[in-house]
């Protein structure tokens, strides 16, 4: 599995434990508040490879850099889809090619 495979999984299970335990919190059933944390949990894994994956990308401006930092920090899922869908996908269809 390539970090492009592994954003993707981590940002579908992610939002998908995130909005499981925010029903549950709702429905005040118990566990979702682990739900809760392990979903953020692994949404840092998605911001850490989509962090690198732009630091490392030297087309990118600095104020694009900037931009995509302070989107990954405050609107996590939002600018995780996005990313998702600009720059991952191209990725994973290159590399689908390779296997």
């Amino acid at each position: 599995m390539n970090k492009y495979q592994m954003y993707k999984f981590s940002l579908i299970a992610g939002i998908v434990l995130i909005m499981l335990g925010a029903f549950y919190k709702v429905q005040h059933h118990s566990g979702a508040s682990e739900f809760l944390l392990t979903g953020m949990l692994i949404s840092l894994i998605y911001m850490v490879i989509g962090l690198g994956d732009v630091a490392g990308d030297e087309k990118k401006s600095v104020l694009s850099k900037i931009l995509w930092l302070g989107g990954f920090i405050f609107f996590t899922g939002v600018a995780g889809i996005i990313y998702y869908f600009t720059d991952i996908r191209k990725h994973l269809r290159e590399n689908k090619d390779e296997e």
